[in-house]
Formats: structure tokens, sequence, C-alpha cells
């Protein structure tokens, strides 16, 4: 990948503005509301003396929704990223893969021009347990992720990677989040530990 723009390094400027909606009711640990995060960035590389500016825009929304008198969270998310311009560096281009995208690939597994993706979870609480004073939950969340890559990113929609599986989660309220998540997808089967909710 000799040839990539960007393997010899940049110096990256540039001016974002951003829009931010958030009704969850938890910034760690949240189980009703809903979070919209929509930015645009105008950036360059001040290191090339040719044309290099490029634009960059991001549309994140997630949804939650509570139900079986809380037992059980439905969380929908949809992901919309894009960059145009000139010269663009390979790690300033939207990418889908890993833990908290399509979770049946690994870490920036695709990568293009357009990215879109859309996330589903049911987070079913099993049991609960008292420990160390506090009340541990454990979650089994059945998953599915969507999403793709593209610099024609609305043409050739077969070409969507679809990724079902699932999580496990131990919680304690409200600050900690441990999980697994599993996921097969055209490379086979794939698994991620961690703390923290995907999205």
């Amino acid at each position: 990948f000799g040839n990539a723009t960007g393997i010899d390094g940049a110096q990256i400027f540039g001016s974002q503005l951003a829009l931010l909606y958030d009704t969850r009711n938890d910034l760690l640990t949240p189980s009703r509301g809903t979070y919209v995060n929509v930015s645009a960035e105008l950036a360059s590389n001040v290191a090339r003396s040719v044309p290099n500016r490029w634009g960059h825009v991001v549309l994140d929304a997630r949804h939650l929704i509570p139900h079986d008198s809380n037992r059980k969270v439905f969380v929908a998310r949809f992901l919309f990223e894009s960059v145009a311009g000139s010269k663009v560096p390979f790690y300033e281009r939207p990418t889908v893969g890993g833990e908290n995208t399509l979770r049946a690939f690994g870490l920036q597994r695709f990568i293009d021009d357009q990215a879109i993706l859309v996330n589903f979870e049911e987070r079913m609480t099993v049991f609960t347990k008292r420990a160390f004073d506090h009340d541990l939950d454990v979650e089994v969340a059945p998953s599915l992720d969507i999403g793709k890559e593209s610099d024609k990113l609305f043409e050739r929609l077969s070409r969507f990677q679809v990724n079902p599986g699932v999580g496990f989660r131990v919680m304690a309220r409200p600050n900690v989040v441990g999980r697994v998540d599993l996921a097969y997808g055209k490379d086979g089967s794939n698994a991620f530990v961690g703390l923290d909710y995907p999205f």
C-alpha cells in the first residue's frame, strides 16, 4: 500500500460544526432516550502544497426503547459518514468493522469514501445478583449489524454486510459494563471483549 494517500504522514487542520441532541437517561448505561449527533468538518493537510482539502459529514442517531417492565431495552442505531475532496488520507476516510460497528469483522475492516450502518440490539436482563454491596445485572443481547462502505453508496445494495450475533454483559450500575460480543459474517465468526456498550 505504498501509494496510499497519507502513508507518508500528514499535518491536518480542520474546523467542525456539530449539533447534538441527547435525551438519554444516563451517559454510560442508558436505558431510554434518543441521541443524535450531526457534524460537518472542513479539513486539509497543511503538509502538502497540492490541492488537499476535503469535507467530512457524520450523522449518528440512536434510540432506546424500554419495555417488559424495563427488563428489556430495544436499541436501534443509524450511522452515515462521508468524505468528499482530494488527497484524503486513508485514516481520515470512513471505516466499518470492529466492536462498535460491524462486529463480525476486525477493526476498520472496510474503508472507503462513504459508510452506512444500522445496528439493532435487544438488551435483556436475565437476572440480578447482589455482590460487594452492588446489584450486578447480567444481560443477553441478540444483535444484528448491517452496513457497507463504498464510493458509490447507493449502488449495489446487495453488497451490504449482514452480521447476526449475541452479546453477554455484566453491569454494575451506573458506571461499569463488561461485555463479550459474538457475531458472524462472510469472513466467519468474531468475538470482542471490552467495557462499555457498543453504542
